[in-house]
């Protein structure tokens, strides 16, 4: 006899015992169950419970299989995302995409997941592979942080890691069961990631991955340069496109730093203590850096009033510590130790070539 199909996402009837294996109706209940009940649903669950022993049982094994999930090794978990997904393979339906679920999809499609998911019971004696690419495809935290331009911000992820975030900079953190992983669309970020072997955390900027378990680093990610820092622990610094890495990647250790640009890594340089994230006590430091550069880096805090219009001027080179928000200061400066001139008028003030 054919097994009916799945009811569709347009359906809201919650009702797993009916046609399918004990083993589907105790992963039915169990993703409901995470979802979140209603007092009708918890009644149902309660005599479907109390219908047969067996019931219990298999809802109990099925949630052991779903903690023992969490404890799955990196290399199997990506062997499992590598190998795509079981149902789509075999032309079932199972909803959205994994990537474009929400962290609690409708009551619906809850149902629709739950009742294919364990129709190919394979991995880890009992649990189908719809289920488990489901299962780790899905976050269970998503977030999305910005500060403004002159703005920065300190928050607190659910794990305990803490991270300080520049200004005008773009932050989406999603927490899986496996992984934890962040996206620097944009800014800089310093991160202080919370110890956690079992799952690692991945900070995304194009082009590079940085992967680490728990450390200090961070991550500066302007236009197309990205450039880590590592201020304790260790992390993995891998050029990556479109999910997959693309050429060598390097192991950062304490006081050293590396940069990219288009997906190639710079070679791996020092850095002392008090120049990581110099931001963080409001200071900017230049090592030779072209003054255009550096009027740059003012400038994403706010608007300084200052111009260069000559090439030359802009290439000249500056070194030194300075005060994020003197601006203005640093500008008076200038004259004494460049080439240089200040002309004010009445759309700020000219750098000019003396």
């Amino acid at each position: 006899m054919t097994k009916p199909a799945p009811p569709s996402a347009s359906e809201v009837v919650f009702d797993p015992a009916a046609h399918y294996t004990l083993d589907e109706q105790a992963a039915a209940w169990l993703l409901r169950q995470e979802a979140g009940l209603d007092a009708a649903e918890a009644r149902a669950m309660q005599t479907w419970l109390a219908q047969d022993p067996a019931h219990g049982r298999a809802l109990a094994a099925m949630a052991q299989t779903w903690q023992a999930l969490d404890a799955l090794p990196a290399e199997r978990i990506d062997a499992l995302r590598i190998s795509g997904h079981p149902a789509q393979r075999r032309g079932l339906s199972s909803g959205p995409a994994a990537n474009d679920m929400p962290v609690r999809p409708r009551r619906a499609g809850w149902l629709k997941q739950g009742l294919v998911a364990c129709t190919v019971l394979a991995a880890l004696g009992g649990m189908g592979g719809v289920a488990m690419t489901e299962y780790l495809a899905r976050p269970t935290y998503l977030a999305h942080y910005a500060s403004q331009r002159g703005q920065m911000l300190k928050v607190t992820l659910p794990d305990g890691t803490r991270v300080h975030l520049d200004t005008a900079t773009r932050l989406d953190v999603a927490y899986y069961r496996d992984r934890r992983e962040v996206r620097l669309a944009g800014g800089q970020a310093m991160f202080d990631v919370a110890h956690d072997a079992r799952h690692p955390f991945s900070v995304f900027a194009d082009p590079l991955r940085v992967t680490v378990v728990g450390t200090r680093f961070s991550v500066r990610h302007i236009d197309a340069d990205v450039e880590v820092e590592v201020e304790q622990g260790k992390v993995r610094v891998q050029p990556w496109r479109d999910g997959h890495a693309v050429g060598p990647g390097v192991l950062l250790t304490p006081g050293q730093a590396v940069a990219a640009v288009d997906e190639v890594l710079a070679p791996v340089r020092a850095v002392l203590p008090d120049q990581i994230a110099p931001w963080r006590e409001g200071r900017v430091i230049f090592d030779n850096v072209p003054l255009g550069q550096a009027l740059a880096e003012f400038a994403r805090y706010g608007d300084t009033g200052l111009h260069i219009r000559q090439p030359e001027v802009a290439a000249l080179r500056v070194t030194g510590s300075f005060d994020i928000a003197q601006a203005a200061r640093f500008a008076r400066a200038l004259p004494r130790v460049l080439p240089v001139k200040l002309t004010p008028g009445a759309g700020g003030t000219e750098i000019e070539r003396r």
